[in-house]
């Protein structure tokens, strides 16, 4: 009886090591997955924080040029977003505008699968004819690099 009570100790003792190492695994392994994703998170926090400068930039180099404030007061900030109820300006779709041999404006949408985009770029053009542009100077050049992303103040505005 003492034998099989002695054994049975023994077992017990190694089966509880090896749950208190298998323990200790899967604590190693959490906290090195909870690293991995606060390295994640920084990494993405860094990038919107790059692309939100970069879009800031479009828009102030835009607005750097006095011929650009004819466009910015008449069309882009008329022409309204239908999903958010908010114009195109205010909203960072325009990240260039260019006055030579005619009119180029480089634009995004809020996502490459925007429904209203073609509703957008005619409503650009006919502002744009009615400031006194020919529709054939006008090159509205549609980019998705970099994507659009709201700013900060964007999301202020919209309450998200």
């Amino acid at each position: 009886m003492r034998l099989s009570w002695g054994l049975k100790m023994v077992f017990d003792f190694f089966g509880k090591k090896k749950r208190e190492e298998e323990q200790t695994e899967r604590e190693r392994r959490e906290q090195e997955r909870q690293r991995e994703m606060e390295k994640r998170i920084q990494e993405e926090n860094a990038n919107k924080l790059k692309l939100e400068e970069q879009l800031k930039k479009f828009k102030s180099d835009i607005q750097l040029n006095k011929k650009n404030q004819k466009l910015i007061e008449n069309v882009f900030s008329k022409v309204i977003d239908p999903e958010l109820n908010v114009d195109i300006w205010t909203l960072g779709l325009i990240y260039g505008v260019e006055h030579n041999s005619g009119l180029h404006i480089k634009m995004t949408f809020t996502s490459p699968m925007c429904p209203y985009g073609p509703m957008l770029l005619e409503d650009i053009t006919k502002h744009l004819v009615k400031i006194g542009y020919k529709k054939k100077e006008i090159d509205l050049q549609v980019v998705f690099d970099p994507p659009w992303s709201p700013t900060q103040e964007l999301r202020d505005i919209l309450g998200v």
